[in-house]
């Protein structure tokens, strides 16, 4: 990381129950999509508090699951 840089970035919740003792160097392999608390990509926030900011972020989930939904058929 450098200044004026961008970057992307992952903070997980340390104080789940999935996480909470974990050692920092295993979180990673214990944190779900739920343990997700911000992310940040080319410098900006797209997820704040678990929430996505993005507008069409249902829209893009919704899209998503119907493009899976074959592969489990």
């Amino acid at each position: 990381l450098e200044v004026g840089a961008r970057a992307d970035l992952v903070a997980v919740r340390m104080d789940s129950p999935r996480t909470g003792g974990a050692d920092p160097s295993q979180v990673l392999l214990a944190a779900t999509a739920a343990d997700v608390d911000t992310v940040v990509v080319d410098g900006q926030v797209v997820v704040q508090e678990g929430r996505h900011r993005l507008e069409d972020g249902r829209r893009l989930g919704a899209q998503l699951a119907e493009a899976i939904e074959p592969l489990w058929t």
